[in-house]
């Protein structure tokens, strides 16, 4: 399980760009550019690399699945919070957030380490979610990746859950497992055709020099983004019951939060994960912490009139589910 802090940083290493996630060896990208001589390794995914990282823009994923709107919680900071405001109602941003917090996983670390001291309620646009962790990245630009290859937290075991026969779920599994193959095979086509072309042209004097990033203009990259995004489409399209496992695996439990919340038995999940777009914050609960050496009405006039509670830490840490009442209430209230 993330901790909290790479939760509020949204893993600060996995900060670059679209083309980075998509096309390379994510494990040689996690070394921190600001460790002196320590820098990221630009490497090629190889030809066995089975992920798949499906690009979160809001645009795309409304044409392949049907979106749901709901109510959310997401934790933060001060700073955190003035980047949401900047960010809210837009369609191009994805924020990562949570509807349930059963062991107060999220909401006790508020109070560890002024690591956050804010709890915003929000409104948006799902694009994927699942009672778990399942592990979202952000580029530098705010846009999301999910991987939803083989071993990825999101994948085909979630279409397991639910009531329906053993014979259905198994056919399920194999065509979405059918899904998953023509999906890899497309992102290796495009893969071998940038080995070919740029694995040998790396930028500076030693071109054996494996720290240094590949020699791709942008404009290529951004070619091969296209073409990635496009492809996707088109496979998962291609088929009626790809089509409809897609919309299940990336929709199930979104959908069921957008209605009356889940009737299944969720008290063992610690909490969920749900990638929102064009979102409106609806609420924001601060700590005496985050005033910092601000007045209440100093950091209500920077909030931009956003309605606004103080809470303390003897009221709500431990409590479990506490953000949960905030999100139901304020769906009682919007209707």
């Amino acid at each position: 399980m993330k901790s909290f802090k790479e939760v509020l940083n949204e893993g600060v290493q996995w900060q670059r760009s679209l083309f980075d996630h998509l096309f390379m060896n994510t494990d040689e990208l996690l070394a921190d550019e600001d460790r002196g001589d320590v820098k990221p390794d630009y490497i090629f995914q190889d030809a066995n690399d089975r992920t798949f990282q499906l690009v979160l823009d809001a645009k795309h994923i409304e044409r392949l699945v049907t979106p749901a709107k709901l109510i959310a919680a997401h934790s933060t900071g001060f700073r955190g919070l003035q980047k949401l405001i900047q960010i809210q109602n837009k369609r191009t941003k994805q924020i990562s957030a949570y509807t349930v917090d059963n062991f107060a996983s999220m909401l006790s670390g508020l109070w560890a380490d002024g690591a956050g001291e804010i709890i915003v309620i929000l409104e948006g646009t799902a694009l994927v979610g699942d009672t778990k962790d399942i592990m979202t990245k952000p580029d530098k630009k705010g846009t999301r990746v999910v991987n939803i290859g083989e071993n990825a937290e999101l994948n085909y075991h979630t279409i397991l859950k639910g009531s329906e026969p053993l014979f259905v779920k198994n056919q399920k599994i194999v065509k979405y497992k059918e899904l998953l193959s023509k999906l890899v095979k497309f992102k290796q086509s495009l893969l071998e055709k940038l080995r070919k072309e740029y694995a040998d042209k790396r930028i500076g004097e030693d071109k054996e020099d494996t720290t240094s990033p590949y020699d791709v203009p942008g404009k290529v990259k951004h070619n091969y983004i296209k073409q990635y995004i496009a492809g996707t489409e088109n496979i998962i399209k291609s088929n009626k019951e790809y089509h409809e496992l897609f919309n299940e695996i990336l929709m199930r439990w979104p959908s069921k939060q957008s209605m009356k919340w889940s009737k299944e038995d969720v008290h063992q999940i610690d909490y969920d994960e749900i990638v929102l777009s064009n979102f409106k914050i609806l609420k924001v609960y601060f700590t005496k912490d985050a005033l910092g050496t601000r007045t209440v009405a100093d950091f209500k006039n920077i909030i931009k009139g956003i309605p606004s509670q103080q809470i303390t830490q003897e009221t709500h840490d431990l409590k479990p589910n506490v953000v949960q009442s905030y999100i139901k209430q304020l769906g009682k209230e919007l209707k």
